[in-house]
């Protein structure tokens, strides 16, 4: 099992790799980057769970696939009804 250490004291404490303390300081890093975690609906898609919940969205991005389009939920017309950029990443 691998180890992770924890810590910058000069005795270092070793625990597990996936306890509790572990992920809570792998969790810390999304606050420092400025990335808020969303809660999701089954039945929306990942553009629809944002403009539900962060209220001044002002820019998605995405890698794998656009928004959707009418035959789906039309996820890219929300967007831009509500002036969200959509940013696609650079190949």
């Amino acid at each position: 099992m691998p180890w992770v250490t924890l810590g910058k004291s000069r005795v270092r404490k070793s625990r597990m790799l996936g306890s509790v303390r572990a992920k809570a300081k792998w969790l810390s890093y999304s606050t420092k980057a400025g990335v808020q975690c969303v809660p999701s609906k089954a039945d929306q898609h990942a553009e629809e769970n944002l403009l539900r919940e962060v209220p001044d969205l002002k820019k998605v991005g995405t890698s794998k696939r656009a928004p959707c389009g009418p035959s789906e939920h039309d996820c890219a017309r929300q967007l831009e009804e509500k002036g969200v950029e959509v940013e696609k990443k650079k190949k």
